[in-house]
This record gives C-alpha cells, structure tokens and sequence, in this order.
C-alpha cells in the first residue's frame, strides 16, 4: 500500500509538517471516525424511508467498527460503502486542509501540496 492508498499516513505526515503537537494517533483515529460517519451518514440518506429506519436504529446498537460493518453488509453492496467512504474522505480531507492554510507557511504549503496532490487526482471524479 504506498501512501495515496493509505489516509493515515497522509495525515500523518500533514500532522507533521505543520508541527502539531498533541496526541498524532488519536488526531488521526478522531478523523477517520468522522470519515466513517459521514460515509454512513450519506449512505443512510440514499436509503428508502423504511429501509433508513431500519438501519439507523440497528446502527445506534454498534458498539465498534465491526458491529457497523455487518450491519452495513445487508443495506448496501461492499463496492457502494467503499464509494461513500472515498467520497466523505475527501471531502473531510479537503475541508481540513482549507481549515489550516491561511496559518500555514509558504513551505508548509508546499510541503503539504506535494503530500496531498496525489490522493486528489487519484480520488478525482
């Protein structure tokens, strides 16, 4: 897996170029959390009415990501969630780095620019 495939290691090395100094991991893990949720999210408003209840009151049951995923398994195919996923990860990426760059340096920027190009342009739809 090299870094274009793995969000973990880009915002790893974001963390790092803009000298965050709090818990790395726990950044990184409170992240992918929300690119998860937000994946679940979309999907459960693509969901007809009845089908949404069901899921959501099945989801709000979870207790860890592998509760949620077999949950999930029988709302949508493996392929659709993996798409949600993408598309909620870059957008959460996308607003992060919004979030930051008017605080960052013109190195920092750079630096950034060439982590992150090339999950954008693999990611473009």
């Amino acid at each position: 897996m090299n870094i274009v495939d793995d969000p973990r290691e880009i915002l790893r090395k974001i963390l790092t170029i803009i000298n965050y100094q709090e818990d790395k991991e726990k950044f990184i893990d409170d992240f992918l959390d929300k690119c998860y949720h937000r994946a679940l999210v979309d999907m459960a408003l693509k969901l007809p009415f009845i089908e949404r209840e069901n899921f959501e009151r099945k989801l709000s049951k979870a207790k860890n990501q592998q509760e949620i995923k077999i949950i999930v398994e029988p709302f949508i195919e493996r392929e659709e969630y993996a798409n949600f996923l993408e598309i909620a990860t870059v957008k959460l990426f996308s607003d992060f780095i919004k979030s930051i760059l008017l605080e960052l340096s013109q190195s920092q920027r750079s630096q950034i620019k060439k982590v992150i190009e090339p999950f954008f342009l693999k990611n473009r739809r």
